[in-house]
């Protein structure tokens, strides 16, 4: 008799310790899973863009406090900036080795309504002139910034920066500075005489 209540307990606790064995087997399936997702969901790189009086021609910006650039694998950019409370952002996707930025363009008079789409980073250098079919245009940075322009694209030994001259107002440029990885670490922002300088910051 005694035996037997000793066989019986020594198999609950096999019993018990098989249990606790599918459960860590279980567990540890489950967290592989879940980091897995969370490493393909995982944003490469994400930092900010601020302002730098010391390298500018100005003590303050002409409206942007900062700039924050979230990039995804080597698929897209996101870069928000940011101007007290309130954001504005452009969206860039990855094709055949460049980043291309999705404009959305209106024109309420014509009823057009469409997305343009414009080289913006490259490895390799090029020239194009925009024209704007957009027709709700106000004179600030926002509107300079998507209005006709001229960009060009250039590396300069290994320097790679992505300019936009407006053609409406010529004094207006925007610079974007970034490394063969597409990592922005630099924007320059010149209107008039002046000259804004935003640099990277981890």
């Amino acid at each position: 008799m005694k035996n037997t209540k000793k066989n019986l307990i020594k198999q609950i606790k096999m019993r018990n310790n098989t249990n606790k064995y599918k459960s860590f087997i279980l567990f540890f399936i489950t967290f592989l899973f879940i980091f897995s997702c969370n490493s393909f969901e995982k944003k490469d790189e994400f930092y900010y863009l601020y302002y730098s009086p010391e390298n500018s021609t100005r003590e303050n910006s002409f409206s942007w406090d900062s700039m924050f650039i979230e990039k995804y694998k080597m698929d897209s950019i996101i870069i928000k900036r940011y101007y007290r409370e309130s954001y504005y952002f452009r969206f860039y996707f990855y094709q055949d080795g460049s980043f291309y930025e999705r404009r959305k363009v209106t024109n309420i008079h014509t009823g057009y309504n469409s997305m343009d789409t414009l080289l913006m980073f490259s490895k390799k250098d090029t020239t194009y002139k925009y024209h704007s079919k957009r027709e709700d245009f106000i004179t600030n940075l926002i509107s300079l910034s998507v209005f006709h322009g001229k960009y060009t694209i250039q590396n300069d030994k290994g320097i790679y920066f992505s300019q936009m001259q407006s053609m409406y107002d010529t004094t207006y440029s925007e610079f974007y500075y970034y490394d063969r990885n597409y990592k922005i670490y630099k924007f320059v922002n010149t209107l008039l005489a002046d000259t804004c300088v935003y640099l990277r910051k981890n």
